[in-house]
């Protein structure tokens, strides 16, 4: 998977196709980690999902219906809810959720592109 996440657009896409994230080293995850946190050519919705895939153990399904409502944003927090309680998201994980919820409305999958339709996976080309 080394450098494959760097490619926009396709870092899900390789995730999925490449590597169980359970399977990783501790080493290769946090520097994956690390690189969705801070690398800006990588699109937002892919960072954050790969965030929610890496740290929170969500799988592509549950991340890819993943709708605004489930994002709750006041001035000083973001939490999300992948269940029941809402777990607040740190910095800057924070700030990645609140420009994926910006881009999409209330119901609709979080950001993840309107023009691909609500629910629909994300595939690299």
């Amino acid at each position: 998977m080394a450098g494959t996440v760097a490619a926009a657009g396709h870092a899900l896409a390789d995730v999925e196709r490449h590597v169980n994230p359970l399977d990783l080293d501790a080493d290769h995850r946090w520097t994956t980690a690390r690189q969705l946190l801070h690398d800006t050519t990588i699109d937002t919705e892919d960072r954050l999902a790969g965030l929610l895939l890496l740290l929170y153990a969500q799988g592509l399904s549950a991340i890819s219906q993943l709708t605004v409502d489930q994002i709750t944003i006041t001035d000083d927090s973001v939490h999300i809810s992948f269940g029941h309680t809402p777990i607040r998201l740190p910095e800057p994980i924070d700030g990645l959720a609140r420009t994926v919820v910006a881009k999409g409305p209330p119901g609709r999958p979080a950001g993840w592109r309107p023009d691909r339709g609500g629910g629909e996976h994300r595939h690299g080309s």
